[in-house]
């Protein structure tokens, strides 16, 4: 149960973690998730957030962010969407199900 981020830094002003146009990969998971509710689904959009940073950079001089960081972070977060999007479909339509397993007997 991942969601998987791969992405090519954008070219920012700013030096990013990694070199302009290498390509950035983050697992993120959620197996300790509840996406059926609220909270389990926000804790899912933050760690996304959280990995869109980590590929992107942070803030420059005052804490203002570059167009091309904003734009960075905007493209990994669009990229996840349908992950997450799929993983939260997932977890609801499972939800109100029941898995029944029975040992069957032979009469004789």
């Amino acid at each position: 149960m991942m969601i998987l981020i791969a992405l090519a830094a954008a070219a920012a002003a700013q030096p990013a973690p990694a070199p302009a146009g290498e390509m950035q990969r983050i697992e993120i998971s959620y197996a300790d998730l509840n996406l059926t509710n609220r909270e389990g689904a926000a804790t899912l959009y933050r760690r996304v957030r959280g990995a869109a940073k980590a590929i992107c950079g942070g803030s420059t001089e005052g804490g203002v962010e570059t167009l091309d960081v904003v734009g960075c972070r905007s493209d990994v977060v669009n990229t996840a969407q349908l992950q997450v999007t799929a993983a939260i479909e997932r977890a609801m339509s499972k939800r109100g199900q029941v898995s029944v397993e029975a040992m069957l007997i032979k009469k004789r």
